[in-house]
């Protein structure tokens, strides 16, 4: 999802927690990608599938959807 539409989607969020009585911060908070999470999903990836395009074959994802997938992201950034 871009970071544009990522904000306001976050700030919804925020309200419908806050209009129900509970606190948003601790819940937004998590929401957030820490490196070290990052970091070892990279390894992990790379350690038993050879990265992330060993993996996405490994779950069935062919190469005319990556393709369609890359060209779709490309054009949305």
């Amino acid at each position: 999802m871009p970071s544009d539409n990522l904000v306001p989607l976050m700030q919804r969020m925020s309200a419908n927690y806050a209009s129900k009585g509970i606190d948003p911060e601790p819940i937004l908070a998590n929401l957030h990608l820490r490196e070290t999470y990052l970091t070892a999903l990279l390894t992990v990836l790379d350690d038993e599938f050879g990265g992330i395009g060993g993996y996405l074959s490994s779950i069935g994802v062919s190469q005319a959807e990556l393709d369609a997938f890359h060209a779709w992201f490309i054009e949305a950034v």
